[in-house]
C-alpha cells in the first residue's frame, strides 16, 4: 500500500495546532515593525447621507498623529468581486451606518482613535431604505445612480432602481408541471442576516519598501484577492504588491473580499512608515459583511403518493449597500432550489437589491443555509400534509445516481437514500418520544446537497535537491 493509500480516512494533525493551541500563534494584530503607526478609523454615522467636505485640520494637530485619509486620497477605482461599485472610503457618499469614511495614523491607538474623532464631516442627510420593499418602492431613493456604468460580470439588470441582480432557472416544464399536482403547499420564509463571529477581528498590516514595493500581511481568505483589490482601489501594479497570510483566526467568508487592507496602505503611503489596523469587535460587526438575510416564497406540488412534481421559488435578497458576492450567492440559491429530491418540473427566480446596511457577502455554504431552510421545512409541510413519515418522505424523492441536477449536469454517484437508510436505523426513528410534564420534545431530519469544486485552483510543485518538496497553493488556513 502506498503512503497515499495509507492515508486516505485518516486525520492527520494540522501542522499548526500546536502553535494556536499554545497560544503561540502569530496573527496581523500581533506583529509590529519598527517604526510602526497605529491606525483608526471614522465611519459614517448615517445609513445615506452625501458627502459635502472634510476638515482634517484638528486632527492633524493633535500630537501623535502622522496621516490622514479621506477619499480625496484614494488613486485607483472602484473594486469589487463581480461588479465594481466600491472605493476603498466612502466617496460622494455614504450608504450605511459604519461605511468607513476617513482614517488615522498616530504614534499609539488611542492616539489615532482620538484622532479619528476629531476629524469633522459636513454631511447632507438623504433618505434612506431599509428594507427590500422600501429599496422596490416606486420613487424610491437610489443608492447608485452610476450602476449602468460599473464594470460587472455578471448579466446585470439595466438601472431599475436598487435591483443589483436578477436571474432565473428552469426545468422540465416549469410552472405548467403543476397540471400533474395532486396538491400544492404554499408558504413563506423569512432569513435574518448573520454576523460572521470570527474569534480575530479584521486586521491588516503594510509597509512601503525601499524598493518601491508595499508589503500587506492581514487576516485574508485571499492573498490574490487582497492584491487585485490593492490594485484596482489604490492603482498600485500587482508586481509591486505583496500580499502574506499569516495565521487567521477564523473568517467563513467575510474575509474573503476586502476589509481593512486598502485603508492600511493608503496610511503606510501618506506617513511614510508602516500602519497597522485592527478593528474592535464593534467595528469589526458595523463595518464588515454579513450573511443574506431575505424572503423566499416556495410553492411545491406532489401527488397523493408522495411524489414531488413542481416546485417553484422566489426569492429576494437583502445585498446591503455594496453588491461584494451577491449575485454570485443569489444564483447559488437558484442552484439549490430542488434540495436534494428530484423534481421534474422547476422555475427559481432570484432577485438581489442595495439597500441602506450593511453589505452581505459570503458565509459558510454560500447561499446554501437560506435555500434548505426555506426547502425542508416545506418537505415537511408537504409530508404532514400527505399523512407520510418525514424520513420515509425523503428517501422515496432523494435524487439518484444518472439524474440530472438543476442546470443539466448529470449525478454520477449519489448515496442519499442510503444515508437517510441509516439515519432512520441508528436513531430508531419510529420510537416515541415522550416529554417530561411541562416541556415539549420534538424529532426532525433535513437532507441538504452542497456544491464542492466551485472555483477553479492552481498548485505548483517543487522537487529540491534533498528529495523533499515545496508545495504552493493559493488556499488560506482560515482556522
Amino acid at each position: 500500500m502506498s503512503d497515499i493509500e495509507s492515508a486516505i480516512g485518516k486525520s492527520p494533525p494540522r501542522l499548526e495546532a500546536a502553535e494556536k493551541a499554545l497560544d503561540q500563534a502569530i496573527y496581523a494584530g500581533d506583529m509590529e515593525l519598527p517604526g510602526m503607526l497605529h491606525a483608526a478609523i471614522l465611519t459614517s454615522p448615517y445609513p445615506h447621507a452625501r458627502i459635502l467636505s472634510y476638515d482634517t485640520s484638528a486632527a492633524l494637530a493633535l500630537p501623535g498623529v502622522k496621516a490622514v485619509v479621506t477619499a480625496e486620497d484614494i488613486t485607483g477605482g472602484h473594486i469589487g468581486l463581480v461588479c465594481k461599485d466600491e472605493t476603498a472610503l466612502a466617496r460622494g457618499k455614504v450608504r450605511y451606518i459604519g461605511e468607513p469614511v476617513a482614517a488615522v495614523a498616530a504614534v499609539d491607538e488611542a492616539t489615532a482613535r482620538l484622532a479619528a474623532r476629531m476629524i469633522e464631516i459636513d454631511y447632507e442627510e438623504l433618505p434612506a431604505v431599509t428594507t427590500i420593499e422600501a429599496a422596490m418602492a416606486d420613487g424610491a431613493p437610489v443608492l447608485h445612480e452610476d450602476f449602468d456604468g460599473y464594470d460587472k460580470i455578471y448579466p446585470a439588470p439595466e438601472n431599475q432602481g436598487n435591483l443589483l441582480a436578477c436571474a432565473e432557472a428552469v426545468m422540465g416544464r416549469g410552472l405548467d408541471g403543476f397540471d400533474e399536482a395532486d396538491i400544492i403547499v404554499e408558504g413563506t420564509y423569512e432569513v435574518g442576516a448573520q454576523y460572521h463571529a470570527y474569534m480575530e477581528p479584521v486586521s491588516a498590516l503594510a509597509a512601503w519598501g525601499p524598493d518601491g514595493r508595499v508589503t500587506v500581511w492581514s487576516s485574508t481568505q485571499s492573498i490574490f484577492r487582497t492584491q487585485a483589490n490593492i490594485h484596482e482601489g489604490l492603482g498600485i501594479p500587482m508586481g509591486k504588491i505583496r500580499c502574506i497570510a499569516p495565521r487567521i483566526g477564523g473568517g467563513f467568508g467575510a474575509k474573503a473580499e476586502v476589509s481593512g487592507q486598502l485603508v492600511a496602505v493608503m496610511l503606510t503611503k501618506k506617513a511614510g512608515a508602516p500602519v497597522r489596523l485592527v478593528l474592535t469587535r464593534d467595528e469589526d460587526m458595523i463595518t464588515m459583511r454579513a450573511r443574506h438575510p431575505g424572503t423566499l416564497r416556495l410553492r411545491t406540488g406532489a401527488k397523493l403518493d408522495g411524489t414531488l412534481v413542481a416546485r417553484e421559488m422566489e426569492l429576494w435578497f437583502d445585498a446591503g449597500a455594496y453588491a461584494d458576492d451577491s449575485p454570485s450567492v443569489m444564483n447559488l440559491i437558484l442552484f439549490y432550489a430542488r434540495g436534494s429530491y428530484s423534481i421534474p418540473h422547476v422555475r427559481a427566480l432570484g432577485h438581489a437589491v442595495y439597500t441602506n446596511k450593511l453589505r452581505s457577502g459570503a458565509f459558510r455554504g454560500f447561499g446554501n443555509p437560506q435555500a434548505a431552510f426555506a426547502c425542508e421545512s416545506q418537505l415537511d409541510e408537504i409530508a404532514a400534509k400527505l399523512g407520510i413519515d418525514p424520513i420515509a418522505f425523503r428517501i422515496q424523492n432523494a435524487i439518484k445516481a444518472g439524474e440530472q441536477w438543476l442546470g443539466g449536469q448529470r449525478i454520477t454517484s449519489c448515496a442519499l437514500v442510503e444515508a437517510l437508510e441509516k439515519v432512520r436505523d441508528a436513531s430508531d426513528w419510529s420510537r416515541p418520544r415522550h416529554a417530561p410534564p411541562g416541556r415539549k420534545r420534538g424529532l426532525g431530519v433535513a437532507a441538504m446537497t452542497h456544491t464542492s469544486a466551485f472555483l477553479s485552483a492552481g498548485a505548483i510543485v517543487r522537487l529540491q535537491g534533498d528529495g523533499s518538496i515545496i508545495l504552493n497553493v493559493g488556499a488560506v488556513d482560515i482556522g
